[in-house]
């Protein structure tokens, strides 16, 4: 997800240049977030009374700040003494894990497995759209 957050060009290389590649209209409006917390209360892994659009707005907001920590934190050009201040990708993420686990799963009557299902449908989806359009451009060269 860092990636394509920050459009990695390590990552998705000569991709991005791509006239109408994934990312001209990702993300959507009104973003991945919202629907992905929205689909997630409807399975029962999200508490009904979470604001979901409240909710998307201050993780979007929170994930390029995150991301731009990242991707500092790993650069060559910062000191050890500055690196030894950040946190590490681990703990950014166990970290926000643990925030998003007590502010959006239910105390009781969470449905876990269906939110894991949900979560792999939409990786595949992902997956299938990149593929598709490696098999488009495969074709058009």
């Amino acid at each position: 997800m860092a990636a394509m957050y920050t459009r990695d060009e390590q990552t998705f290389g000569k991709y991005l240049s791509r006239p109408g590649n994934f990312f001209v209209s990702w993300p959507p409006d009104p973003g991945p977030t919202r629907e992905y917390l929205q689909a997630m209360q409807e399975v029962g892994a999200v508490r009904q009374d979470i604001n979901t659009r409240a909710m998307a707005f201050i993780l979007d907001a929170l994930t390029p700040s995150i991301l731009a920590a990242l991707s500092s934190h790993t650069s060559a050009a910062l000191s050890d003494s500055t690196r030894r201040d950040q946190p590490s990708f681990d703990e950014l993420v166990e970290t926000v894990g643990g925030i998003c686990d007590c502010l959006l799963t239910p105390k009781v009557g969470a449905n876990l497995e269906a939110g894991k299902a949900m979560m792999r449908r939409k990786i595949e989806e992902v997956q299938a759209q990149f593929a598709e359009a490696d098999d488009t451009e495969g074709k058009n060269q």
